[in-house]
């Protein structure tokens, strides 16, 4: 079964942001938005975590297939998801990608919003927003596909296999270490390196990828 990108990404977003906004570190600051307004706020990569989840075969219940969720999210990443808030594109039937956002930062940012007066629309890791501007339907039909969100912390790469999801990592490295990587990336999930690599990201950190990384065919979405 292929991605079902009509329920993609894990965390809700609205069709057109009236008032972005960015959080770079657990210090929730919305000063400077007007009061009244509606933000959708963007979490920079470093604050969450991203990986795949894989269902036991016939496993329909969302509080079962939340459970698995909450055991991968502990086995990966050695914390409890207590003090997480998961997301995913839940699916009894096919690996799915799930993300995690602290519950104190979302906390404080409600807080904030509150005492701003203001009301927040979406939050979702930044790896989700860029993931959203690629063309998923177009990707899911490939064999094997690659989707990235690059940023100046580094780069998030998916890996789909028909469309399902088979690997996620995030990597702390600088725009020409991308492609070494990538290669890593793809033995550990035990696959080839895709023929080309689907990219969204912020237009300096795009320039510096392609450029450093000139041997890997590009698909490039600027944020």
């Amino acid at each position: 079964m292929r991605c079902d990108v009509s329920r993609w990404p894990p965390i809700r977003l609205w069709p057109r942001p009236r008032t972005a906004v960015t959080l770079s570190s657990a210090v929730v600051s919305l000063a400077g938005v007007a009061r009244g307004s509606a933000v959708d706020v963007t979490v920079a990569d470093g604050l969450s975590r991203g990986w795949v989840t894989t269902p036991p075969a016939g496993l329909t219940d969302l509080l079962e297939l939340r459970a698995v969720a909450e055991a991968r999210f502990q086995a990966v990443f050695h914390t409890a998801p207590a003090e997480w808030r998961i997301e995913a594109d839940w699916s009894g039937e096919r690996a799915f990608v799930c993300s995690a956002l602290p519950v104190s930062l979302l906390a404080s940012l409600h807080a904030e919003a509150e005492a701003q007066g203001v009301v927040v629309r979406s939050i979702a890791p930044n790896w989700v927003r860029a993931l959203q501007r690629l063309p998923l339907r177009e990707i899911a039909g490939e064999p094997l596909a690659m989707a990235c969100a690059a940023s100046p912390e580094g780069m998030a790469a998916l890996f789909l296999r028909d469309g399902v999801p088979i690997d996620w990592r995030q990597h702390w490295c600088e725009p020409a270490e991308a492609a070494q990587h990538l290669r890593g990336q793809a033995l550990a999930a035990g696959c080839e390196l895709p023929g080309q690599a689907w990219v969204s990201g912020d237009r300096a950190t795009l320039s510096a990828l392609v450029q450093s990384n000139a041997t890997m065919r590009w698909k490039v979405v600027p944020s």
